[in-house]
């Protein structure tokens, strides 16, 4: 048997294949993991308008202006950027309803 020398780590190699057995596992792998994160991807990009829809209303977004109110915290700025944002939120969803 003829050997050859791997493109990417440089070991010996059988001459009949690419890549020595080592690296020809790290790609096979790899294109598992990266086909399996690609599916995972999609799959969050397709739930994730359902899950905010579900997990944002109105009601809650009152609930969370009530708690995050910036009188409750001293006027901290993190207090008072996120009661922007949950007014941002209830503005688009009062919006949305009508």
């Amino acid at each position: 048997m003829s050997r050859g020398t791997c493109p990417q780590c440089g070991f010996a190699k059988p001459e009949r294949y690419s890549l020595c057995w080592q690296c020809h596992v790290r790609e096979l792998q790899a294109a598992a993991y990266t086909e399996g994160f690609a599916q995972g991807f999609e799959k969050g990009k397709a739930e994730a308008p359902q899950l905010a829809r579900e997990a944002l209303d109105l009601k809650r977004v009152r609930q969370l202006l009530q708690l995050s109110h910036p009188d409750r915290h001293d006027n901290s700025r993190a207090a008072t950027e996120a009661t922007r944002w949950l007014l941002r939120q209830r503005d688009l969803l009062e919006s949305s309803s009508t």
